[in-house]
């Protein structure tokens, strides 16, 4: 058990660390601005 409660664990800390960085913040800030600068 305690064999993949640490691969989830690593698994998991595989998708929440990039989530943190702000680039991925600045990413969905630049994306928010040119969907409401290109208006359809």
């Amino acid at each position: 058990m305690t064999a993949q409660v640490g691969e989830i664990y690593n698994l998991g800390q595989k998708i929440t660390a990039p989530l943190d960085m702000p680039t991925v913040v600045q990413v969905v800030c630049e994306l928010v601005q040119d969907s409401q600068a290109k208006p359809d």
